[in-house]
């Protein structure tokens, strides 16, 4: 027969494991929220004073991380390219399409700068890509290849938003999603610029 103090030390580890089962959901929990929301290093600093765990957001958030990356290379790479089609429209004396891709630049370096915030948040560098050369042709053939650009974006960013929901981090499906919505009214508009970039093109270059 147990002794009584045995039966105590039986239920105090039982209880002990329980506690530490409970916390660790409960830390898991936190995490989620606190990530998802922009706040990991504020849990951490938490963490580092009341002794928790430290977490690292590439352990959670790796499908979500990729995306940022895969997304920041291609708007800075988008981004570099419309400057350049921009620099040759002005040299062919096509202002107006010099304005567009210029607009279509800035817009770029809207999500460009977003995914890049998303993150830091999350402590990780944006990598700086290797990017290839940028071929660039006459404007009218420039613009084409940009019309041609856009259009697969929407199909890109659907799939990027798939890819990442399932980790629930909340700032960054935000920002892709406002990044897909914006390519989206890119699409509409470019549609209706892609009429006239045959026998149109001087009727558009002074219209558009």
């Amino acid at each position: 027969m147990q002794s009584r103090s045995e039966m105590e030390k039986k239920l105090e580890a039982g209880e002990c494991t329980r506690d530490r089962i409970n916390r660790r959901s409960f830390i898991g929990r936190l995490l989620k929220i606190s990530a998802g929301a922009g706040l990991l290093g504020m849990f951490n600093s938490c963490a580092r004073v009341y002794r928790l765990p430290f977490v690292a957001p590439r352990e959670i958030y790796q499908s979500t991380i990729s995306v940022l990356q895969e997304l920041y290379a291609d708007e800075l790479q988008a981004r570099l390219t419309y400057l350049a089609y921009a620099e040759q429209a002005n040299a062919e004396y096509y202002e107006r399409i010099a304005h567009l891709f210029v607009a279509l630049a800035d817009s770029d370096s809207v999500h460009l700068r977003n995914f890049q915030n998303c993150l830091l948040d999350l402590g990780i560098e944006a990598k700086k890509p290797s990017l290839p050369e940028i071929r660039i042709l006459g404007t009218k053939k420039n613009l084409q290849r940009a019309i041609e650009i856009e259009l697969l974006q929407v199909d890109h960013y659907s799939r990027y938003l798939e890819k990442i929901k399932d980790e629930k981090h909340k700032v960054a499906i935000e920002k892709v999603w406002y990044a897909l919505e914006s390519e989206k009214k890119h699409r509409e508009h470019l549609r209706r610029v892609q009429r006239y970039t045959g026998i149109g093109f001087e009727f558009l270059a002074n219209y558009i």
